[in-house]
């Protein structure tokens, strides 16, 4: 009987009282703990489970926080500087304010020497003086604004196109005279022939033709009463002051005194249409938003057309100046041309026909003007 009892197994009992004390959370004191004896039959390091083992009976168990309400409060506690004035101090250090700001370089450059910049303040600037001007004399008559504006976008255009096409030097004097010579003597000229159209028979004949309902006899009658009535007038103070200029011209520079006649005519021309416009919006022919339409195209579009159109013919007229025994027909060949174009954009201003003329137009004079060595060389073969 003695002999058939089996010796307890102190590991398997270690292992429930681990488990036992890890269930309760309970910690024994180091005295009430188990001693470790070895197994005296059973051997778990010879059978390879000390892995399945949930709990080692001596190792540290962990503790749960002793307060984690303090831990709660350490974390709002955490200081934050949403400023941060050492940071900025150190930004602001680090900025080449010279560099930033180069009031210094700026009066070294002297930009307001450059054209460029001149003309963009010119442009921007001058809207804004003649408001002022106008609010001191606290009103404006129609004629006043209208002069300003445009002569304001003439010199616009002339500028840009002076840029473009890069012609010699001219003298002020000549762009002046020239513009005068336009705008006062070429609409005289231009007015005293319409006003012979009202009752001269043959002209009165021609001039009621633009007015037609038949498409061909309003052309006939816009190219001839209205282009080539225009396209001389303007051309003529060219004339005038490109002989001036001497007998190795470029073709280009005398364009350009031909686009500053045409800017001219425009204008002016633009000036006297603004009090019929005026007139018409006042007996509601006209609503706001065609008044401002018609009056924006006249100001800006079409005094820009006259420079282009003169501007083409004027260039054939400094292609004659290459070859004298052709003078005359070189002339007539851009004077006709350039009426052509005119009439046709008038027989067809209301649509889309017109915009197509007055893009060939832009398109004729920025061809001309970009192969003026072709042109040149042309005429210059002629005279061999």
């Amino acid at each position: 009987m003695l002999a058939s009892k089996k010796a307890p197994n102190h590991a398997l009992q270690r292992t429930a009282l681990a488990v036992t004390l890890a269930a309760s959370g309970l910690r024994l004191a180091p005295t009430m703990q188990p001693a470790r004896q070895p197994p005296q039959s059973l051997s778990l390091g010879s059978l390879s489970l000390q892995h399945l083992l949930p709990y080692e009976a001596d190792a540290p168990m962990e503790q749960p926080p002793t307060n984690p309400t303090h831990d709660r409060h350490s974390d709002l506690e955490a200081r934050i500087d949403p400023i941060n004035i050492a940071k900025w101090k150190a930004e602001l250090n680090a900025v080449g304010w010279t560099g930033l700001i180069p009031f210094r370089n700026f009066y070294t450059d002297k930009p307001w020497t450059l054209l460029w910049v001149q003309f963009i303040t010119f442009a921007f600037g001058f809207p804004f003086l003649l408001m002022n001007y106008y609010y001191r004399k606290e009103s404006s008559t129609l004629a006043e604004a209208a002069w300003a504006f445009g002569i304001y976008f003439a010199i616009v255009w002339a500028v840009l196109i002076h840029r473009c096409i890069r012609p010699d030097r001219i003298g002020a004097g000549k762009i002046v005279g020239t513009w005068l010579g336009t705008s006062i003597l070429g609409m005289l000229a231009v007015n005293l022939i319409s006003i012979l159209g009202t009752f001269l028979p043959g002209i009165r004949d021609v001039f009621a033709a633009g007015e037609s309902a038949n498409v061909f006899g309003r052309f006939f009658g816009m190219t001839i009463g209205v282009g080539l009535v225009e396209e001389t007038a303007k051309l003529l103070p060219v004339l005038w002051f490109a002989r001036t200029l001497g007998p190795n011209v470029r073709p280009t520079t005398v364009a350009f005194l031909g686009v500053i006649s045409g800017l001219a005519f425009g204008a002016t021309e633009a000036i006297l249409y603004s009090f019929d416009y005026a007139e018409g919006h006042a007996a509601s022919a006209l609503g706001y938003g065609d008044y401002l339409i018609v009056q924006l195209l006249r100001l800006v579009s079409l005094p820009f057309l006259h420079g282009i159109w003169t501007g083409t013919s004027a260039y054939f007229a400094g292609l004659s100046a290459i070859n004298p025994s052709a003078r005359r027909v070189v002339i007539l060949v851009g004077l006709i041309g350039v009426s052509l174009l005119h009439g046709l954009y008038n027989t067809f201003s209301n649509g889309w026909l017109g915009f197509f003329f007055a893009l060939l137009s832009l398109a004729l004079f920025v061809g001309y003007v970009r192969d003026e060595d072709s042109s040149v060389k042309a005429m210059t073969a002629r005279m061999g």
